[in-house]
């Protein structure tokens, strides 16, 4: 190597030449000429080198002697400097010792010191031009091994990259500012909670990035002059608060907040660690909604079973009693104001079932399509003239499977509901239509947390009236709330609609803003068509001679003798019985053989299961037919009892009942397809021990 700096000519030339062959001497101009100082750099743990102006060392201390494996005489011989030097980095040591030499940078260089057996280790230099009668003859330097920095150095970068990795992967939002509260690092789970990407965020005022509110007064947390949070400092409890994001959404989120310190004690900046309690806070609304709607559904299945007795009691009763009144009577008008009301306590009976999805349902393969059609007109009287509807009908609907009494229910009370929205009036639209939810869709975070993947019919209901606030629409599903006037609802409209969504294994949604609402019904879509309904059945309503004998068990004294007299004057042959067991003894004794058994579900100490079970055994040919206004036995499969028509289970009667639709449930029981195995299949039971 042969260094030129600026003036380089002959007499330099000459000095280099005497130099590369003289013995291994010191120059004069040289500190190191002066023996003190000599001894000092053999007593350095450095490496201490001086080089002429061809690169030739001209001095070495023992430290650099041990380090790279060579002799004093190696030297005296001469050794180019760059023989020390990697290869690779030999090109820019080059450069950097010249630069030195002109004056153009300081010495400090890092490259790759080589020792004789190949290897190497990392190095800093520290470099000075010797001058002579001030021209540069050569340069002096100190040599530090900087192994252990930069194995300090790589531990620290393997540390922030695990620690980088760590945070990247965690769920919750990580963001850390510096001492003046500006953003210095974001995680992608912050990245993707804010809606602001780290390469826009980053160097901005955390409060502008992270805007945080007070949940109840939405008063900002970050403020400057307003930091609250400052209390919180170190606390172990977290704080909740409401994040606004990039786009004006709203999240609920779990926050902690803590201090960085540097080794005096100063803040060097914070860190805020925060989780999207969203998605909980909606599920702790769901479940609040469904442990209320438990409570009310025991409350109401409690009263309802004799509540409907007594009803069916009295619904019979005004019927036999209207019917032996002349149209003219002055009484007839009091009979049927009695059956009115009586119609009316039943069905504010069945609504709370419903709510509380402990109704016994009669679904059946419907399309939306025709119940939408069927209802129209009185979707029409129900909304008023200044409403406006509109029906959009999906062309090759599929079918669902529902209660259709059921379905008409939830469009007339989403229809109301609407109506309320839209007091100067406005649009109603209703529109059905195919819909495939892929796993990704359902995963999605608006989608509602019931729906799955799968197939559905979707029911879609929209108004243009007022929408809701987000705390509104977070409770309209709970049992009893309403933001109308008192007197003006009863709060169960919705909850109804949703406990018979539930309880048809569909799934209800709703979205809405400052205008308009729309309500989504996902019904599970199946592959049948309503033609499959009941095929080659046709119930025989024949007029004939009757002379079955039936079996009535009834716990209720005053139904059990009314359903008695009803089957009488129909010219049944009727035996009562009051419990399970009194029946028992009954067909003991009695010869003949037994057409039907009309049984409560729910009795004491025996069920009208069990009975119908134990009867069966020794009279095969029995029918039953099964009564109740309410039961949670497990006769209800899967939330639902299917009639006999459908062919799906046994019959089944829905109290109160008219004498007429008692009568018309005899007949379909006694004339319609189910056989003793039919009924025991049905019934489930393992066989009796007696």
């Amino acid at each position: 190597m042969t260094i030129k700096p600026p003036g380089h000519d002959d007499e330099l030339a000459d000095i280099a030449a005497i130099n590369s062959d003289s013995d291994w001497a010191i120059d004069e101009s040289s500190v190191l000429a002066d023996a003190r100082f000599r001894d000092l750099a053999e007593l350095l743990p450095e490496i201490v080198f001086e080089i002429d102006l061809s690169g030739r060392v001209t001095f070495i201390n023992h430290q650099g002697l041990l380090v790279s494996g060579r002799s004093r005489a190696d030297y005296e011989v001469g050794i180019d400097f760059m023989d020390h030097v990697h290869p690779e980095d030999r090109e820019r040591c080059e450069e950097a010792n010249a630069a030195v030499l002109r004056g153009e940078r300081d010495g400090a260089d890092e490259y790759r010191f080589m020792r004789t057996d190949g290897s190497s280790f990392p190095v800093m230099a520290r470099t000075t031009p010797i001058f002579r009668q001030s021209q540069a003859i050569g340069l002096r330097g100190l040599i530090f091994d900087i192994s252990e920095r930069e194995m300090a150095e790589r531990a620290l970068r393997d540390s922030e990259e695990t620690l980088a990795g760590i945070v990247n992967a965690l769920g919750d939002g990580v963001i850390a500012t510096d001492a003046d509260e500006n953003v210095v690092r974001m995680n992608p789970a912050a990245e993707r909670m804010t809606r602001w990407p780290y390469a826009d965020a980053r160097g901005k005022p955390i409060d502008e990035v992270f805007q945080v509110v007070d949940t109840a007064s939405h008063a900002s947390l970050l403020k400057e002059g307003e930091r609250a949070l400052r209390a919180a400092v170190q606390s172990p409890a977290p704080v909740e608060a409401l994040l606004i994001d990039r786009e004006d959404e709203e999240r609920h989120i779990e926050l902690r907040f803590s201090l960085l310190r540097d080794a005096a004690g100063g803040q060097r900046g914070s860190v805020y660690v925060f989780s999207d309690l969203t998605e909980r806070r909606k599920l702790e609304r769901q479940l609040l909604m469904a442990q209320r709607m438990e409570s009310v559904g025991r409350l109401a299945g409690g009263i309802a079973h004799d509540f409907n007795n007594l009803l069916g009691a009295i619904t019979c009763y005004a019927d036999l009693l209207k019917k032996q009144l002349a149209d003219s009577d002055p009484n007839r008008e009091d009979v049927e104001a009695i059956a009115h009301a009586t119609n009316r306590a039943a069905d504010l009976t069945r609504q709370l079932l419903a709510f509380s999805r402990r109704q016994i349902l009669q679904p059946r393969v419907l399309d939306l399509n025709d119940m939408v059609s069927g209802i129209d007109k009185i979707l029409h009287r129900g909304i008023g003239e200044d409403v406006e509807l509109k029906t959009e009908l999906g062309e090759e609907l599929g079918m669902i499977r529902a209660d259709p009494g059921q379905v008409e229910t939830v469009i007339m009370n989403l229809a109301v509901n609407a109506r309320d929205a839209m007091v100067s009036g406005g649009n109603l639209s209703i529109k059905t239509s195919n819909v495939t939810i892929g796993e990704e869709v359902a995963a999605a975070p608006t989608t509602p947390t019931t729906l799955v993947a799968g197939d559905y019919v979707l029911l879609e209901m929209r108004d243009s009236g007022d929408g809701m606030d987000s705390n509104t629409r977070n409770r309209i599903f709970e049992p009893f709330f309403t933001t109308k006037g008192l007197g003006r609802g009863t709060g169960l409209g919705l909850s109804i609609v949703y406990g018979i969504v539930e309880q048809s294994a569909g799934t209800i949604d709703v979205d809405s803003g400052d205008e308009g609402t729309t309500f989504k019904v996902y019904f599970p879509r199946i592959p049948e068509t309503p033609s499959s309904i009941g095929e080659g059945y046709t119930p025989a309503f024949i007029e004939r001679e009757i002379s079955e004998t039936v079996l009535v068990v009834e716990d209720e004294d005053m139904l059990r003798n009314l359903v008695s007299r009803i089957l009488r004057r129909k010219g049944y042959q009727v035996m009562e019985a009051s419990h399970g067991h009194e029946a028992i003894e009954v067909c003991q004794h009695y010869e003949g053989p037994i057409d039907l058994l009309v049984t409560d579900v729910v009795m004491p100490a025996m069920s009208g299961r069990e009975l119908a079970r134990r009867l069966i055994g020794n009279n095969p040919s029995m029918r039953v037919l099964y009564m109740s206004g309410y039961t949670d036995d497990s006769l209800v499969l899967s939330g639902g009892l299917d009639s006999g028509v459908d062919g799906d289970g046994p019959p089944f009667i829905q109290k109160p009942f008219t004498p007429t639709e008692l009568a018309d449930e005899v007949r379909e029981a006694l004339d319609g397809p189910y056989s003793s195995e039919i009924h025991l299949s049905d019934l489930n039971l393992e066989p009796s021990e007696d």
